[in-house]
C-alpha cells in the first residue's frame, strides 16, 4: 500500500526525530523545576535566534493548541469598550476581529476580506491613516492567511509596526504559518505580541501555542491584573524570565515532552540554517506555483502576493472538490480543504515545514494531474 502523501497547510508530519521526543517521559514540571526550565529556557533562546526577538522581550510557551495562544492575546490585552482595527484580508483577520468583539471591544475592520490581498501600494496610505484617525488600543493582523495563501511582506509588517509604536498602540499579529518557513525579524517589525503554533512550519503535534511579549504590551498585561484563568499571561511573567532569581514554578502542570519535542525540531532548522530553511520553502514554493500553473490551474492570488508556506488554487470548473478530494484520496494524496466563500471553490496544498520538500510536493500534482487528464478525456 502506498504511503499517505500529506500537503495539508497543517498539521504537519513530525520528523521521528522528533516523535522520538513525545515518547519519552520527562518527570513533572511542578516537581523538577530547574531541569524543565531548562529545557524550557533551551528552547526559548532557539525561538530568540530564529526569530531575532528583541532582548527584552518574553517568550510565552503555553500547553494547548494556537487558538489558545490567540485567544489569550485579546483577553489579557482588552477590555469592554476598547478600539480595536482588525486588518481584514482573509477569513482568519476577520476571525480575530470578530473575537475581539466578543470581548466587547469596538471593533472596526480594514481590508478587501479574501477578496483581494494586502498591498503596500495600494493599501498602506488608507491604513496608516485608519490607525492615525481611531487611535486604537489594538491593531491585529494575519501575517500568513493560508485560506488565500497569502503573506504580508516585511516591509509592510515594519511600516505598520513602527506606526503602532508612534501612536501608542499594540500590534498583534498572527505567525502561526510563516514562523520557521519565513524570514521573521521580530527586532525590526515591532511586533508586540506575536502569536506563534506547533504543527505549521515547526512540524510538531498541535499542543503548544506560544505568544512573544514586548515589554509594552506586559504592561497592556498588567493593567489587566484581575484577569483569571487557563490563559491568563500575568502568571507566566516572571517564570518565563531565565534570570528570576525565584522559584520557577509555571502556573500549570506543563507539557514537557512537547517543550523538549520543540527544541529538537528547532535545533534541526538551525543545523539546516536558517536562511536554507527560507530558501527551502521558496523554492519548493515556487516549484509548486509553476507546476500548478503549467497544468492549467490558477492560482487564487497573484504570484507576488503568494505565501512560501502554502499555495491556494482554484477549483477547476470541470470537477467539484468534494469529487477532486475524493480521487486524491483514492491516490492517498490529501490537499487542504477550504472554509468560508473560499469553500468549495478554493483548495490548498501545504508545502511548509516537513513538507517543503520537491519530491513530496511532485507526488501531489503529478495525482492531481493524472486526475484532471483523466477527466477531460
Amino acid at each position: 500500500m502506498e504511503q499517505k502523501v500529506y500537503l495539508l497547510p497543517g498539521p504537519t508530519k513530525p520528523c521521528q526525530a522528533v516523535l522520538d521526543c513525545y515518547g519519552q517521559f520527562y518527570g513533572s514540571s511542578d516537581l523538577e523545576v530547574d531541569a524543565f526550565a531548562q529545557d524550557y529556557d533551551d528552547a526559548a533562546c532557539l525561538l530568540r535566534e530564529l526569530l531575532t526577538i528583541p532582548q527584552d522581550s518574553s517568550v510565552v510557551m503555553m500547553s494547548g493548541e494556537g487558538m489558545v495562544g490567540l485567544w489569550a492575546g485579546l483577553t489579557n490585552t482588552l477590555r469592554p469598550g476598547d478600539k480595536v482595527l482588525s486588518v481584514n484580508f482573509g477569513s482568519y483577520g476577520k476571525g480575530i476581529g470578530d473575537m475581539a468583539a466578543g470581548l466587547g471591544a469596538d471593533v472596526e475592520y480594514f481590508g478587501e476580506g479574501d477578496t483581494e490581498p494586502l498591498d503596500r501600494n495600494k493599501h498602506w496610505k488608507q491604513l496608516e491613516s485608519k490607525i492615525r484617525s481611531i487611535q486604537p488600543k489594538l491593531v491585529t493582523l494575519v501575517h500568513c492567511e493560508t485560506p488565500s495563501g497569502t503573506i504580508v511582506d516585511h516591509d509592510l509588517l515594519e511600516l505598520v509596526g513602527n506606526l503602532c509604536d508612534e501612536v501608542g498602540c499594540l500590534f498583534y499579529v498572527d505567525m502561526v504559518s510563516s514562523a520557521g518557513g519565513v524570514c521573521i525579524d521580530l527586532s525590526a517589525n515591532k511586533v508586540d505580541i506575536a502569536l506563534l503554533g506547533s504543527q505549521k512550519c515547526f512540524s510538531l503535534h498541535s499542543d503548544i501555542t506560544i505568544l512573544v511579549l514586548t515589554e509594552k504590551a506586559w504592561k497592556v498585561v498588567e493593567e489587566n491584573k484581575d484577569k483569571s484563568g487557563y490563559d491568563a499571561l500575568l502568571p507566566f511573567k516572571n517564570v518565563v524570565d531565565p534570570t528570576f532569581s525565584g522559584e520557577r514554578l509555571f502556573p500549570y502542570t506543563m507539557n514537557w515532552s512537547s517543550i523538549v519535542a520543540l527544541k529538537e525540531s528547532l535545533t534541526q532548522l538551525k543545523n539546516e540554517g536558517f536562511d536554507k530553511v527560507y530558501q527551502r520553502h521558496i523554492d519548493v514554493a515556487e516549484h509548486c506555483r509553476n507546476r500548478i500553473t503549467k497544468i492549467g490551474l490558477e492560482l487564487h492570488v497573484e504570484e507576488d502576493y503568494c505565501s512560501p508556506t502554502v499555495t491556494a488554487i482554484k477549483v477547476p470548473p470541470t470537477i467539484k472538490w468534494e469529487d477532486l478530494s475524493s480521487e486524491l484520496a483514492k491516490k492517498q494524496i490529501y490537499f487542504g480543504r477550504n472554509y468560508g466563500t473560499l469553500a468549495g471553490k478554493v483548495f490548498r496544498i501545504g508545502h511548509m515545514g516537513t513538507q517543503a520538500q520537491l519530491h513530496q510536493v511532485n507526488k501531489g500534482v503529478d495525482a492531481l494531474e493524472e486526475i484532471l487528464s483523466c477527466g477531460q478525456q
